[in-house]
């Protein structure tokens, strides 16, 4: 009796036991992401609501450097003011529409609510650095690639991007560094090429950064603000 109530104990646990099994599921964000970035798209995105207490006049600037050494500037567009005052006509047009961007009580449209920069790969040597706004303003520029030395035919054109830490400022008139994109270098010691550093590139681009020191070839996107009394 002892006997078979153990073996009904040891049959009851193996039947009880979930069988094991892999099942399919949804890719996430984060498998888009990956993909994205090992075909050489690269995306930032930046909030600027804080800009929006005062009236200021935005720019987008693309910086270029080649050795360290800052070359012609090779963007340089106004987007115009974060905020606008409208008329009572169109004002109510945007109140009857519940737009998100209308402050209602003072009839001022917010405009540049948050930025997003894109680089998209055109060949081996462009891409394209596209910049979009929440309000549908949106511009595009390509972007030289220089061929790294010694030449390899893995690291040819190798770039990566990197974005500033934004902090805050008071000034009138201030231009903030968003993004950098940056080749590699080649380590003449240790026979590698490298894309190594900081994970956020300090604004004041100084000296102890690692990836500005050796990278030969940069670009730095930014906004220049202004403020309108």
């Amino acid at each position: 009796m002892r006997t078979l109530t153990l073996l009904f104990i040891l049959l009851s646990s193996l039947f009880s036991v979930k069988a094991q099994k892999i099942t399919p599921i949804e890719p996430s964000m984060s498998d888009a992401l990956f993909i994205l970035k090992s075909m050489g798209i690269e995306m930032v995105r930046f909030d600027l609501s804080t800009l929006q207490q005062n009236t200021f006049e935005i720019s987008i600037y693309i910086d270029e450097y080649i050795d360290g050494v800052k070359q012609e500037r090779k963007l340089d567009r106004n987007l115009g003011k974060n905020r606008e005052i409208v008329s009572e006509d169109i004002a109510a047009d945007f109140i009857a529409a519940k737009s998100e961007n209308f402050d209602t009580v003072n009839n001022v449209l917010l405009r540049h609510k948050d930025i997003g920069i894109y680089i998209l790969p055109e060949n081996d040597s462009v891409v394209t650095c596209r910049i979009n706004l929440t309000d549908g303003a949106t511009l595009s520029t390509p972007l030289p690639l220089k061929e790294l030395k010694p030449t390899s035919p893995r690291f040819r054109f190798s770039y990566e991007m990197r974005p500033f830490s934004v902090n805050e400022f008071n000034q009138s008139s201030s231009e903030i560094p968003l993004m950098l994109y940056a080749s590699y270098w080649y380590d003449d010691k240790s026979y590698v090429y490298r894309f190594c550093g900081e994970k956020m590139i300090d604004p004041e681009m100084n000296s102890d950064s690692n990836i500005l020191t050796y990278s030969p070839h940069y670009y730095v996107i930014g906004i220049s603000v202004v403020k309108v009394l």
